[in-house]
């Protein structure tokens, strides 16, 4: 929540805000879709369908067990 009101109150020190805030905004919204896509499909290829029927906790042992 605080984020917005400091970015529009430096919305003054740019060229163009009424360009530049809505295309750093869809930018942040796509960078997040591909991040979470791409976590998304890396457990699809790497986690058995078996092991999601069997344990519901398997994101969060997967998780554990491969720490960045």
């Amino acid at each position: 929540m605080l984020i917005v009101p400091s970015g529009a109150s430096m919305s003054g020190d740019l060229k163009h805000p009424s360009k530049a805030i809505p295309k750093g905004t869809l930018y942040g919204l796509a960078l997040t879709f591909f991040s979470y896509a791409i976590v998304v499909l890396s457990m699809a290829a790497t986690i058995t369908r078996a092991s999601f029927y069997q344990n519901t906790n398997v994101i969060q042992l997967v998780r554990i067990l491969f720490k960045i």
